[in-house]
């Protein structure tokens, strides 16, 4: 049988979750008694806050998408006042936000030196967004400074076309419904990654032939330079749209052999290997979802109590169960077809406390 005895202590409270998440004990985790308490503080303030944290995503979202792109490019650099001073306003709001995402950054990369931030990807991808950013706001200011300048006017137009994608790819927290399709995530990037160096692999080789037997051809001037080359290739693979007739005029029989051979590997072959390795993932994972589902709850409910006002309320969990609330028991090991008296014996008593100690 395991017990949650609450006690009196008031220091290093979190310190069973945090022990759990920075070591990634699925193990504990997976047990009754641990899962029904993160669940009491999910219910208390985690839902809550987490719904707080998504909201803010997408007013930072929304104030900087309609920054980068209520104004055309062209007249960017100018402000009318009293005229733009709204556009004074929101670049101040946005400023703002962006020094609090900084900040929260940096507190995020104090806690990946705890491995409590362990979301590597995640983390990288934050300060890919953060430092995207920043490349928007400098180039703008140069902009301004230099409206004269055109390939300062198209770098910053670029950078903020490269910055608009990751910027509205929004996190999504974990809910009881999307939250172990959201875990799955963590096991889908490992294989796209193995399944880009299969396939490209095969498709290289099939480009470089290409551009050797239809490029420096007036007809076919998708094929002249390898980039464009590349990217039709790619178009044959996805069996997308090109010039088949004109390809065919030049080379039928090569037309043949290399549009043929593609079109089998890359689209059925390569498309089929895809879905049986995902699929070969999700299956492995399935019995894990709900192990990462309470996973990503006890990082979000750590990192909301960071915060004054979602400290107090775990504190107020926590006087809940220790003086109202009966102890959080469930049932820890039990052997089948043995006595209540062979049980009895055979019981262990698992005392966590909230001040970390763990005493048998």
């Amino acid at each position: 049988m395991l017990v949650f005895l609450p006690t009196v202590q008031e220091s290093n409270r979190n310190e069973t979750l945090e022990l759990i998440v920075k070591y990634q004990i699925f193990d504990v985790l997976k047990h009754p008694v641990i899962q029904h308490y993160i669940d009491l503080k999910w219910e208390k303030y985690g839902f809550f806050g987490a719904c707080m944290i998504l909201l803010l995503k997408f007013f930072f979202i929304i104030t900087w998408t309609i920054l980068l792109t209520v104004v055309d490019w062209k007249l960017r650099h100018i402000y009318s006042f009293p005229k733009d001073w709204w556009r004074v306003a929101l670049s101040i709001v946005c400023l703002t936000e962006l020094l609090e995402a900084t900040f929260i950054q940096n507190e995020l990369n104090n806690l990946a030196a705890t491995k409590l931030y362990n979301q590597k990807f995640g983390f990288l991808y934050d300060c890919l967004v953060i430092a995207l950013l920043l490349l928007v706001i400098i180039t703008h200011l140069v902009n301004i400074s230099l409206h004269t300048n055109y390939i300062l006017s198209w770098l910053h137009v670029q950078c903020v076309a490269i910055t608009l994608p990751p910027l509205n790819d929004v996190h999504t927290f974990s809910q009881r419904f999307f939250g172990p399709f959201l875990a799955m995530v963590s096991s889908i990037i490992p294989i796209i990654f193995k399944f880009l160096f299969i396939y490209i692999q095969f498709f290289l080789p099939f480009a470089f032939a290409y551009y050797v037997v239809f490029g420096g051809l007036e007809q076919l001037p998708e094929f002249n330079n390898i980039a464009s080359c590349i990217f039709t290739v790619f178009r044959i693979s996805i069996i997308d749209g090109y010039n088949y007739e004109a390809m065919y005029e030049k080379d039928p029989v090569m037309t043949f052999i290399l549009v043929g051979s593609l079109i089998a590997l890359e689209a059925i072959l390569a498309v089929n290997l895809l879905i049986a390795m995902l699929t070969h993932a999700f299956n492995s994972d399935k019995g894990h979802l709900q192990e990462k589902l309470y996973m990503q709850r006890a990082r979000i409910l750590l990192y909301l109590e960071k915060y004054p006002y979602f400290s107090t309320k775990n504190n107020e969990v926590h006087n809940y169960i220790y003086a109202i609330a009966d102890p959080i028991v469930a049932p820890y090991y039990k052997e089948e077809n043995i006595s209540k008296e062979e049980h009895y014996i055979n019981t262990v008593v698992l005392e966590i406390k909230v001040s970390g100690t763990i005493n048998f």
